[in-house]
């Protein structure tokens, strides 16, 4: 490269900025090191750095165990369990050598995730493992079957970079350039002040702000607890919950600035959750606590359409951010509670059937598999729900396979009861013979369960490697899918899940929240009431 091609002064600068990488990002890691990077389906590089002072000292630390030790690569196949160094579904060594190098790893695994270490295999056959690699994942040829909503927003307003959990908050980061003003050249400071009357819900209200407050302190918004005591300046004061708008008031007040209440849950819907009569006294010091605020925040329009109904607000100073904090928490559900309920071991996975008990249906394939299935993996089980003019032929034979505690006819079940059986199954067959309707598998997905069928059912939802598998309706086909299946429990997030449905983040709630804290400030023109 002559300087006369591109001056010399752009080739200074791309000098300055060489040294500066290399200044910043040595080449050279210190200690141990492993690399594993994959390049393209059945392709992946894997580089490695080991401390020669290590080694020495393990070899030390070795005697004469070390006479013979072999410097490998060993990889763990780790697909869809907790790796704990003991449990991979398979592992296997390559023989390298150099304190430094790389290799070129050609695999037809694909659609697995590996782990890489870097190490010496000892002739008695331990393997002291001396670096490892991040979980890869070794995709197939065109479309992933992974995804992640993780992404960066960079730029903007704030000019930072900063990650967020959810791209599919775009359309709300994008917002920030259109909704933000310039005028606060500023960062903001917002006394909060949290008082949840349920106790058993205080701990997590506190939790629950403390990570919103996290993700909006990048954005040049910080928050600190308010009291009023308190000789910090604040822009605004915003108070959660009723119980504590007394003393944010008596701050805001003070301060002279613009006074914002959260409430999460209204005593109507309080009541209406437990069970209860509504509690009139609560009502009217809720309605007392709504008129002192100069901007309400509701979690739905609901929730706003009662505020208004009851005249306690103008219609412009109530605002609509979706809240995750839940003040009443669902009952817990356990799979394991469902399982014991049709003697079932609860801590083993469940393939549930529901349809006609047919040969068009597929039950008796599904019989013959589970038969083979059962017989070498001792921890497989299913519940073929509803009737048919097999189901006698088949409650029979599984009665006399050996495998009856594992293979449970239960007949036609109730919406309730199906629902708890879908909920904590592990993923949904339908290995018919001939067309399907697709709602039993629509209904699966919808509930974050994946679907094992045949190409001849001609489910068009069920998209192979993605959200379930696609066999063909032989029992070999069969067997091989719910082995897969059962092997690796799919619906625990080995499958790419829709994000049509993705729940609004921390990150975008964070942004939605400065850009009505930035809206109030701007067309504030006094304080509290």
């Amino acid at each position: 490269m002559k300087e006369a091609s591109y001056g010399s002064e752009t080739m200074e600068l791309m000098r300055s900025v060489g040294w500066k990488i290399g200044q910043q990002f040595n080449p050279t890691p210190t200690g141990h090191y492993l690399a594993f990077v994959p390049i393209k389906a059945g392709l992946a590089y894997l580089h490695w750095s080991l401390d020669k002072a290590k080694i020495d000292a393990l070899q030390a630390e070795e005697g004469d165990k070390w006479n013979g030790a072999r410097q490998t690569l060993r990889l763990y196949d780790v697909s869809w369990i907790d790796f704990n160094g003991m449990n991979a579904h398979s592992q296997f060594d390559i023989d390298v050598n150099g304190l430094t190098g790389h290799y070129y790893w050609k695999t037809d695994r694909i659609e697995r995730f590996f782990i890489a270490e870097a190490g010496f295999l000892l002739r008695d056959g331990r393997y002291r493992a001396l670096a490892r690699s991040q979980t890869v994942f070794m995709d197939r040829g065109g479309r992933s079957g992974q995804s992640s909503s993780r992404g960066m927003y960079v730029g903007g307003r704030f000019e930072r970079v900063m990650p967020v959990e959810n791209i599919f908050d775009a359309r709300t980061f994008e917002r920030v350039h259109h909704s933000w003003s310039g005028s606060l050249s500023e960062d903001l400071e917002i006394a909060y002040f949290a008082d949840e009357p349920q106790p058993d819900a205080a701990e997590r209200l506190k939790s629950y702000l403390g990570q919103l407050h996290s993700a909006a302190d990048p954005l040049g918004v910080h928050f600190h607890e308010g009291s009023e005591e308190t000789k910090k300046k604040a822009s605004l004061v915003h108070a959660h919950d009723v119980g504590s708008v007394v003393e944010a008031s008596k701050l805001a007040k003070k301060l002279k600035v613009p006074l914002v209440v959260t409430l999460h849950e209204s005593e109507r819907e309080r009541a209406a959750l437990r069970g209860r009569q509504i509690d009139e006294a609560a009502v009217k010091k809720e309605a007392a606590a709504l008129k002192k605020a100069d901007w309400i925040i509701t979690a739905h329009a609901d929730l706003r359409n009662q505020i208004l109904a009851d005249g306690l607000a103008a219609e412009d100073r109530i605002v609509i951010l979706p809240d995750l904090f839940q003040g009443i928490t669902p009952r817990a559900f356990d799979p394991g509670d469902v399982k014991k309920r049709y003697h079932l071991n609860p801590c083993h996975p469940l393939a549930f059937f529901s349809g006609e008990i047919s040969h068009a249906a597929g039950a008796d394939l599904l019989l013959n598999a589970m038969e083979h299935v059962c017989g070498s993996n001792s921890e497989a089980q299913v519940v073929i729900a509803g009737n048919g003019p097999l189901r006698e032929e088949l409650q029979h034979r599984a009665h006399h396979s050996g495998h009856g505690d594992r293979i449970k006819f239960v007949g036609h079940v109730g919406r309730d009861q199906f629902m708890d059986l879908l909920a904590a199954c592990d993923f949904v067959a339908i290995p018919a013979r001939t067309w399907q309707d697709e709602g039993m598998a629509h209904l699966a997905l919808e509930n974050g369960k994946s679907v094992l069928t045949t190409h001849q059912a001609r489910i068009g939802c069920v998209n192979h490697g993605q959200n379930g598998l696609v066999v063909y309706d032989n029992p070999g086909s069969v067997i091989w899918g719910l082995q897969e299946m059962f092997h690796n429990p799919m619906s625990r997030g080995g499958f790419a899940q829709s994000h049509s449905s993705q729940p609004q983040s921390l990150d975008s709630l964070a942004v939605e929240l400065c850009i009505l804290y930035n809206n109030i400030l701007t067309s504030s023109k006094g304080g509290a009431k």
